[in-house]
């Protein structure tokens, strides 16, 4: 809600990063809408913050714009693509359990979708580093761009590991700059639930009333 002066109202809405999806204090709040110190950093992650910044307009994506039944209704694998009975599709949603594809035989859970738009959304991964001789300059780094056979994050970001090692080696500097855009990078993809939402609604409820029950 806005105030007379078209200014947030801070006491009646709920700030979040838009990176790592984590709520802002409220002091962060009042300090960012309505106080004069307009830089901030979330205290989670440590992106700076702007009042006028939020997920969709921040990052041109449409990553989320996809609805949720056409995303669970096939294999994520590129070069798969087989679709999905609804009984698979309610298996990967509100059982939490993962289904084996018939054709490529990779292993698909709800995280695999998540990891499949981060692989499409991030073909390389952008770090900034310093030198004190010529200053900074930007580089980039291919992306793993297959889903391994388990379809766990986990897996991917292991050989994913492997890959930036073997890069920047020589450089700590390097490392150190790749290791965090590519946390920031994961954060923002793994923060939101599978669909056009943030928050996967159908899902959440069913979890809290099996817990309820």
């Amino acid at each position: 809600t806005t105030s007379s002066a078209r200014r947030p109202d801070v006491n009646s809405y709920v700030g979040v990063c838009s990176y790592c999806k984590g709520e802002y204090s409220a002091v962060t709040r009042r300090l960012l809408y309505a106080g004069n110190e307009s830089l901030q950093r979330c205290s989670l992650c440590g992106e700076v913050l702007r009042a006028d910044i939020y997920f969709k307009n921040a990052f041109e994506t449409i990553a989320f714009d996809v609805p949720l039944r056409n995303i669970l209704a096939s294999c994520p694998q590129r070069l798969c693509r087989r679709q999905f009975s609804l009984l698979e599709m309610l298996h990967l949603h509100l059982r939490y359990e993962a289904v084996i594809c018939s054709t490529c035989g990779t292993s698909v859970a709800y995280e695999t979708h998540q990891l499949a738009t981060f692989i499409r959304e991030h073909p390389g991964i952008d770090f900034e580093t310093a030198r004190p001789s010529y200053g900074s300059f930007t580089s980039r780094m291919r992306t793993e761009r297959e889903i391994p056979i388990d379809g766990l994050w986990s897996t991917y970001l292991e050989h994913s590991k492997v890959a930036f090692a073997a890069r920047v080696a020589d450089d700590a500097l390097d490392a150190a700059a790749l290791t965090e855009a590519m946390r920031r990078a994961v954060a923002m993809i793994r923060a939101h639930d599978n669909g056009a939402f943030p928050i996967d609604l159908v899902r959440a409820m069913h979890r809290d009333l099996r817990f309820v029950a």
